[in-house]
């Protein structure tokens, strides 16, 4: 089965990167009319089921923020969650008018796809329980969501690839997007100290750093001395930080490792954490990506965007055609 509008369905119908189906009710569901929000061709939505929706999508965040703006969060995510409701309907019922179904050897094969995507050390099992989902609420999801890509393959037309000069044009308007920043890779020891110590312990932990300074600067091998003596995780590592670029250490070790020269051993720098050894293993000034470098990123960018405004213009036309009556609350 083709999946050209599958990210497309998905990106334009959730409000979050997992969402769960949950069937509107119908018309002649008990309802109050108090408590209706919207009908779309006679399938109301109430707002239990907008508030159930909005409570999931916080789940968690409660005991995290003042209440006031856990209430005002709560009202912009109103109409949000109104409009993922209507769309869901229509997709749905659009679907039912077409007689398009997903078999559950599709959605098996789509679980299996899942699975098989996860780290080596998460099990299927751990992953739902850590998203809070069961299977069955999982499989409604993927079976919906297969549906609608079947419903976007028939009905909503393949849109052009975009032509070198547009390729060009995204590149030229978007060109600081693909600067590679200026990057160091280094490593480090540390000798833990905090500003509160008193001088004779700030003393003797300035010493011992100062001491290892000498066997590094004397042939010393660093990833050894990294092992045996920092105070950072990063010694299992033999020191490493990996590469990272401007604004990611403090100012004061990050001067010292942009302004060291490669394989040099510094001195020892003072810093909220401690004093530092730093050793520069690489030093990558900045740079521009050309466009031939980016031009095949650039266009998948851009056919996705294409693809995203046609699902997006499929559901509107959609809505324009739908009896969709709201509530005057």
């Amino acid at each position: 089965m083709k999946t050209r509008y599958l990210y497309a369905a998905a990106s334009l119908i959730a409000l979050t990167a997992v969402t769960l189906w949950i069937p509107p009710a119908s018309a002649k569901d008990a309802k109050t009319e108090q408590n209706i929000v919207v009908t779309i061709n006679g399938t109301t939505i109430s707002q239990s089921e907008i508030d159930a929706e909005i409570q999931k999508k916080l789940a968690g965040a409660e005991g995290k923020m003042p209440p006031e703006q856990l209430e005002q969060i709560k009202k912009t995510m109103q109409d949000k969650a109104v409009d993922y409701f209507v769309t869901k309907t229509l997709l749905t019922q659009e679907c039912a008018k077409n007689k398009i179904t997903a078999s559950p050897e599709e959605v098996d094969t789509a679980l299996d796809e899942m699975r098989k995507s996860l780290p080596e050390n998460v099990t299927f099992e751990d992953a739902l329980k850590a998203s809070g989902i069961t299977l069955e609420f999982l499989k409604q999801d993927i079976n919906f969501k297969l549906m609608v890509n079947k419903l976007f393959e028939a009905n909503v037309k393949e849109t052009p690839p975009p032509t070198d000069a547009e390729l060009k044009e995204f590149y030229e308007k978007n060109k600081k997007s693909f600067e590679i920043p200026e990057s160091v890779q280094a490593s480090h020891i540390l000798i833990k100290c905090t500003k509160d110590e008193d001088e004779k312990v700030r003393a003797e932990k300035r010493a011992r750093a100062e001491e290892l300074h000498k066997q590094l600067v004397k042939g010393a091998d660093f990833a050894k001395i990294a092992a045996e003596n920092s105070d950072c995780p990063s010694k299992n590592q033999g020191g490493s930080l990996g590469s990272f670029e401007r604004g990611r250490m403090v100012k004061e070790f990050e001067d010292a490792a942009f302004g060291q020269k490669v394989m040099e051993i510094g001195p020892v720098i003072e810093t909220n954490f401690g004093f530092h050894i730093i050793q520069v293993q690489a030093h990558t000034p900045a740079s521009q990506k050309s466009f031939e470098e980016v031009k095949a990123q650039i266009k998948k960018h851009l056919e996705q965007q294409n693809k995203n405004t046609a699902v997006r213009d499929y559901i509107e036309k959609l809505k324009s055609n739908a009896t969709i009556v709201y509530a005057k609350k």
